[in-house]
């Protein structure tokens, strides 16, 4: 029982030096804008704020999440009625696999992954989407712990559904053309710290 027990705490602690988990967190600010010809419907540049964790648990591969707030325009048309709006957050969830290169003092990351987005305003009310999310990074390591972050990301929805109510007769409409799918590419810049 007793030799039982050694081998049950040599394997766990094998396997906890083996899958060492590298936690890094990190803040920053995006600004950027929607791609295609009508920008899918969106209009305007998008810009926010955001914050995410990154594990890297093996040989540099690993996961990172987000949770990133940005805000955007639409032009929205639908059963004679023609709405505008301008305060339109969306909340932005990325979930992507990770991989981090690490060159001394410089880190090169990349992943991909879905996303889900939550998004209301006064028009638009309970919006829930989900999409492909990438992004890439490039960190500059000031010390062991704190780093300068620049990166590229963007998020790609797959429903086009949005649903805009109208505050006049509180009547909903709903639009299920493609050119409502979100498509948008921004860049980010911010600080990082490693445990």
């Amino acid at each position: 029982m007793k030799r039982f027990i050694a081998i049950a705490i040599a394997a766990v602690c094998l396997a906890s030096s083996t899958f060492a988990l590298d936690i890094a967190v990190g803040a920053r600010g995006m600004f950027g804008g929607n791609v295609g010809d009508d920008y899918s419907g969106f209009d305007g540049f998008v810009g926010g704020a955001g914050a995410y964790i990154n594990l890297d648990l093996l040989l540099g591969f690993g996961f990172q999440g987000e949770m990133n707030i940005v805000t955007n325009k639409i032009e929205f048309s639908a059963a004679d009625k023609s709405l505008t709006t301008t305060d339109y957050y969306i909340v932005d969830f990325p979930f992507m696999v990770w991989y981090n290169l690490n060159l001394f003092v410089i880190e090169i990351g990349g992943g991909v992954g879905l996303n889900l987005s939550v998004f209301e305003s006064d028009e638009l009310k309970d919006n829930v989407n989900v999409g492909l999310a990438a992004g890439v990074n490039l960190k500059f390591f000031i010390s062991d712990h704190f780093g300068i972050v620049l990166g590229a990301h963007g998020v790609f929805d797959f429903l086009p559904t949005i649903t805009v109510t109208s505050s006049e007769n509180s009547t909903t409409y709903t639009a299920n053309a493609p050119n409502f799918t979100r498509k948008s590419i921004y860049g980010t810049a911010g600080l990082e710290f490693r445990f």
